[in-house]
């Protein structure tokens, strides 16, 4: 009889979808397959979810959801089969949030709102805030909450900024929820509708949303305001 597999394990790959894996029992006696056997807790009880039978040394198992898993694996060859190895009780990570919006606040700061993924238990939230330097560089910032909401206040350069958000419980990270391109003017403040003065040209123009400052076109966060960087005054297009 062959010995069972070693060092059995489940890794999870999306919110949806894991792979098991383990190494071959140790010894010299051929191994011909491996039997899976897959349970769930359904209602507070484990009952059979799937089985199969495979020559490799992982498997892996999509459309799963939030429930608690075990996966047990034996060796088989033409003499017989092993016992079986079992799992530690295995969940997933949660599905990511939803509806990630960012809502400016001013000149300089901003809020970043979204809701909460559907049937997980949820632990807190991953926010990751991404720019580039006036030197080309990779600025990362990662803030850890456990509301909702961000408020983000922070004298942020004229650079366009991503923002995602992702979920997390006791096995792990969602994916990533992603924001559209943000980019914020620092040290101006969005223009009001309607007529504004353009004292670099001395006369009353109509406010427009988009604009062309030389060859520079800038929004202002989630406003669409269009403010030029360096007169900080609305242009005509």
């Amino acid at each position: 009889m062959p010995d069972p597999p070693c060092n059995l394990k489940a890794t999870p790959n999306t919110h949806q979808s894991a792979t098991v894996s383990w190494d071959p029992p140790e010894g010299a006696i051929p191994i011909k397959d491996y039997k899976v056997v897959i349970k769930v807790n359904k209602y507070g009880k484990m009952s059979f979810f799937q089985d199969i039978v495979t020559s490799d040394l992982s498997y892996s198992l999509d459309n799963l959801t939030q429930d608690n898993y075990i996966f047990m694996v034996q060796s088989r060859n033409d003499n017989g089969s092993s016992e079986f190895v079992t799992s530690d009780t295995f969940s997933l990570p949660p599905p990511p949030p939803t509806e990630l919006v960012v809502k400016s606040r001013g000149r300089d700061s901003c809020n970043l709102d979204w809701r909460r993924p559907k049937n997980s238990n949820v632990k807190d939230y991953l926010i990751t805030i991404e720019k580039y330097d006036d030197n080309g560089e990779k600025v990362v910032v990662r803030v850890e909450i456990t509301t909702q909401t961000y408020f983000l206040m922070s004298n942020l350069s004229s650079a366009t900024h991503f923002f995602s958000v992702q979920a997390r419980n006791e096995w792990g990270l969602s994916e990533k929820v992603v924001s559209e391109p943000s980019t914020y003017i620092y040290g101006t403040a969005p223009p009001k509708a309607g007529r504004t003065l353009d004292r670099q040209r001395g006369k009353t123009i109509e406010y427009s949303n988009t604009i062309i400052c030389g060859d520079k076109l800038i929004i202002y966060m989630s406003f669409q305001h269009s403010i030029c960087s360096s007169c900080n005054y609305v242009l005509s297009t």
